[in-house]
C-alpha cells in the first residue's frame, strides 16, 4: 500500500474505532487491529493508542458543564432579583419577617456557593427551605433543591443529585413554573446521560422540549434538543440527530446564546465525520471554534481545535494540523488548575513531537515521539 493511501486508511480506521467507543461498544485495540490486516499492525496500534490518549485529554466528546466565576455571579444576581420579583421585595411581601430571614439566608448562600463552600451553602439552603416550606413557596423550594443538586453534581454524587433534581422538578411543576421545570427536566436528562442510561433521560428531554416550546424558552429548548440529538447519534440514528441538532442551532441563534451555538456546530461536525463528510466537518468545527474564541471558552477551544488537528492530520495537511494542535495545547494550559494535570502534561508532550513532515522518515519519527509521550491519564 502506498504511503499516502496507507495514512488515509489508518486515519479512517482510527476515527471509526473512536466512534465505536463513543457509542458504548466494548472493543479492545488488539481486537480492532486483528480485524484489519490490510494495514501494518504496529502502525495501526500506535495511532489507536494516540487517538485514545487524545480522547482522554478532551479532544473528542462533549465537555462536562462547569460553572465559571461569571456564571456563579450571574446565579447570585438572578437569585436575588428573582426573589424580589416573587415576593415584591422582603419588606413589601406578606409575612415580611419570614421572607426577610429567608432572603438573608439566600443572599449568604449565593456568596458561599460562588466560593464553592458547599457545606456552608447546604446549611444556609436548608434553613431557607424550612421557611419556604412553612410559607408553601413551591417556586423557591424548587430553586433551592436545584442548587443542592448542582452541588452534588460538583462532587460526582449523581444519585443524590438526581434525588434533589426530581424534587425540584416536582415543586416547579406544582407551581406552574415552566422555566424552572424545563431547566430541571434537562438537568435530570443530563444525569442519566452521565450514567449511560440514555433511555431514562430521553423522556425528560422530551418533557423539557414540550415545556420550552409552550413558554417560548429558546435557550432551554436548544439545550434539550442538543442532548436528545446526542442520544440519536449514539443510537446510530444520524438523520434524526441532524434534524434535532439543526433545530437546536436555530433556537440557540434565536436566543443569542453563542455557547449553545458553538456546541451545536461542534455536534454537527462530529456527525459529518461519522457520515464521511470531511469538508462539511471542517466547516462546522471552524464555526464552533470561532464562537468559542469569542467566549474565551478554553475547554471548548481545546476540544474543537484538537479535533480539527486530527482531521487535518488524517488527510496529511500538516501545517493546518500543527496550527490546530498548538492552539489546543495553549487552551489546555489556560484552563484553571489544569496546567499540571497529568492529562494536560501528556497533551503537551504529545504535541512536542509534532512537526511538519515531508518524508516518511520524519513521519516515523513523529509517531515514535508520540508513542514515547503516552502516559496513563
Amino acid at each position: 500500500m502506498k504511503s499516502e493511501a496507507k495514512e488515509i486508511m489508518l486515519g479512517k480506521l482510527v476515527d471509526e474505532y473512536l466512534l465505536k467507543l463513543k457509542a458504548g461498544q466494548k472493543l479492545s485495540i488488539n481486537d480492532w487491529v486483528k480485524q484489519h490486516p490490510e494495514v501494518p499492525a504496529d502502525e495501526l496500534r500506535q495511532q489507536l493508542q494516540m487517538g485514545v490518549l487524545l480522547t482522554k485529554v478532551g479532544q473528542t466528546g462533549r465537555p462536562r458543564p462547569t460553572l465559571t466565576a461569571e456564571q456563579r455571579n450571574r446565579i447570585k444576581q438572578n437569585t436575588l432579583a428573582y426573589y424580589d420579583e416573587l415576593t415584591g421585595g422582603p419588606k413589601a411581601a406578606p409575612r415580611a419577617a419570614d421572607n426577610k430571614l429567608a432572603y438573608d439566608y439566600l443572599d449568604k448562600a449565593a456568596d458561599t456557593f460562588g466560593k464553592q463552600d458547599y457545606p456552608a451553602t447546604r446549611e444556609l439552603l436548608t434553613k431557607a427551605i424550612t421557611i419556604h416550606q412553612k410559607l408553601d413557596n413551591k417556586v423557591w423550594l424548587g430553586f433551592e433543591h436545584m442548587v443542592l443538586g448542582l452541588m452534588e453534581m460538583a462532587g460526582d454524587n449523581l444519585d443524590r443529585a438526581l434525588d434533589y433534581y426530581h424534587k425540584s422538578l416536582d415543586y416547579y411543576l406544582k407551581a406552574n413554573e415552566s422555566k424552572g421545570a424545563a431547566s430541571m427536566a434537562v438537568n435530570i436528562g443530563i444525569v442519566y446521560h452521565y450514567q449511560s442510561e440514555t433511555a431514562k433521560g430521553r423522556p425528560y428531554y422530551q418533557q423539557a422540549i414540550t415545556l420550552s416550546e409552550k413558554a417560548g424558552l429558546s435557550d432551554i429548548l436548544s439545550h434539550a434538543l442538543l442532548n436528545l440529538g446526542d442520544i440519536e447519534f449514539k443510537d446510530g440514528n444520524y438523520k434524526a440527530c441532524y434534524q434535532l441538532t439543526r433545530r437546536a442551532l436555530d433556537e440557540a441563534t434565536k436566543a443569542g446564546d453563542k455557547s449553545l451555538m458553538a456546541s451545536a456546530y461542534h455536534n454537527l461536525g462530529e456527525l459529518a465525520v461519522a457520515t464521511g463528510g470531511h469538508k462539511h466537518a471542517l466547516e462546522y468545527y471552524h464555526q464552533s471554534l470561532a464562537l468559542s474564541r469569542e467566549l474565551n471558552d478554553f475547554r471548548m477551544i481545546a476540544q474543537t481545535a484538537g479535533v480539527l488537528g486530527s482531521l487535518y492530520a488524517n488527510h496529511l495537511q500538516w501545517p493546518e494540523a500543527n496550527q490546530c494542535f498548538n492552539e489546543a495545547a495553549s487552551a489546555v494550559d489556560k484552563i484553571t488548575g489544569a496546567s499540571q494535570h497529568p492529562s494536560a502534561v501528556a497533551f503537551r508532550r504529545t504535541l512536542g513531537g509534532f512537526g511538519l513532515p515531508s518524508t516518511d522518515e520524519i513521519l516515523t519519527d513523529f509517531r515514535r515521539r508520540l508513542d514515547q509521550a503516552r502516559v496513563q491519564v
